[in-house]
């Protein structure tokens, strides 16, 4: 039922150890994002409102890691594409980066 709030995301990761702290998710394409520790609270409101929040900061700091890889990329051989496909980072964070590398 996660994905109903969160429709990204495909199921969440307990870690190793499998403990009640979530460490991050996985879409349906098996893309992963660390959200470091996120606690399972009593309230599910209050587990929900902290994955929402950690989401949103690992997901700008993937966006901003993958803007500063694309624009090293872009240095060399200015081709984008092949950057976008073959990289380490999440898909989302880099179709964002080269969409906004491209616009700049």
């Amino acid at each position: 039922h996660l994905s109903l709030v969160f429709p990204g995301v495909h199921k969440v990761d307990l870690g190793e150890d499998r403990a009640a702290d979530i460490q991050g998710v996985v879409s349906e394409g098996g893309d992963r994002l660390s959200v470091g520790r996120v606690k399972v609270r009593m309230h599910i409101e209050e587990t929900l409102d902290a994955m929402q929040n950690a989401l949103s900061i690992s997901l700008q700091r993937a966006l901003k890691t993958a803007l500063d890889d694309s624009a090293e990329f872009l240095g060399t051989d200015g081709e984008l594409t092949g950057w976008a496909l073959s990289s380490k980072h999440p898909v989302q964070a880099a179709h964002m980066a080269a969409l906004i590398t491209w616009c700049s």
